[in-house]
């Protein structure tokens, strides 16, 4: 898995595989894998009818198009196999807000068409980052509030269900949420 990770290449045809490595190549500042993967996955989720992949590979779109990638000049790498980071340039053609937001809420409609409380939770609470990102307080602030109704109805349906965001704090979505509404308030 590591030397597929480095190389960026896989060996699976499963769409939601493709997604997680799109995760793994912005991860690893892979960024054309990262969209190849994507690509991939929506072309696959379509050719199958399958809205829960669809809105998830066009999660994973919206945060292609929200960030800039670093990335080494000339793929400098050191004797272990690391980028060589003293020689770094940001990579931006990947930023588009528009974009992003156009991925965010295609998956959302995505999740809509499916009746899925918890992708609805998870597509506006990373919609609202973007209108962080772009200083958009009270479309921020809609969107945590979306959010937060949509995971209430996930817990209406199922007490014990919880919806994480792959965070390095690993945290639940209820807790990102009241951390990015007090973030809001400093915008």
């Amino acid at each position: 898995m590591i030397l597929a990770i480095f190389y960026g290449c896989i060996s699976s045809n499963d769409p939601y595989v493709f997604v997680d490595y799109s995760y793994e190549m912005m991860h690893h500042y892979r960024p054309h894998k990262a969209k190849e993967y994507i690509e991939k996955a929506i072309t696959k989720f379509e050719e199958t009818g399958d809205k829960k992949g669809l809105a998830d590979a066009y999660m994973a779109y919206g945060l292609y198009h929200k960030f800039g990638f670093y990335v080494p000049k000339d793929a400098v790498l050191d004797s272990v196999g690391h980028w060589d980071y003293s020689k770094r340039r940001l990579y931006t053609e990947s930023i588009d807000y528009d974009k992003s937001e156009e991925y965010y809420r295609k998956a959302i409609q995505n999740f809509q068409d499916i009746n899925s409380y918890e992708g609805l939770s998870r597509a506006y609470a990373v919609l609202a980052t973007l209108y962080q990102v772009k200083k958009q307080k009270d479309l921020m602030l809609a969107s945590i509030d979306k959010a937060q109704n949509y995971y209430q109805k996930m817990k209406g349906q199922d007490p014990k269900a919880e919806s994480m965001l792959a965070l390095e704090k690993n945290q639940t979505l209820l807790d990102f949420l009241r951390e990015l509404k007090k973030e809001a308030a400093a915008l």
